[in-house]
C-alpha cells in the first residue's frame, strides 16, 4: 500500500489545495475515488483514514481532498508544489 500524505496543489486564486493520495502498487488500472471535506478544519480527523485504508484494500485509487480555508488556516506541516 502506497500513501502520500500532505500533497499539496496550487488551486483558484493561489490557494493551497492539501491532498493525501492512496493505492496498492500493482501496476493494474484502478477505480478512482474523490473524498472531498473540510469537517472541523482537520484534515485527518476521526474515520478519514479508515476510510482510505479501507478503499485502498478494495483496489480503489483514493485521493482525499481537504479544504483548510473554510476556518481560514492550512496546517503548518505542509508544503507547497506546483501542480504540473
Amino acid at each position: 500500500m502506497r500513501i502520500f500524505r500532505n500533497v499539496v496543489i496550487e488551486g483558484l486564486n493561489k490557494k493551497p489545495i492539501l491532498t493525501d493520495i492512496g493505492f496498492l502498487k500493482n501496476n493494474k488500472p484502478k477505480p478512482i475515488i474523490i473524498f472531498l471535506h473540510g469537517f472541523k478544519g482537520f484534515k485527518d480527523w476521526g474515520h478519514f483514514n479508515s476510510v482510505m485504508n479501507f478503499f485502498i484494500q478494495q483496489k480503489f485509487v483514493f485521493i482525499t481532498i481537504f479544504s483548510p480555508w473554510a476556518r481560514g488556516r492550512l496546517p503548518r506541516s505542509t508544503r507547497c508544489a506546483s501542480a504540473a
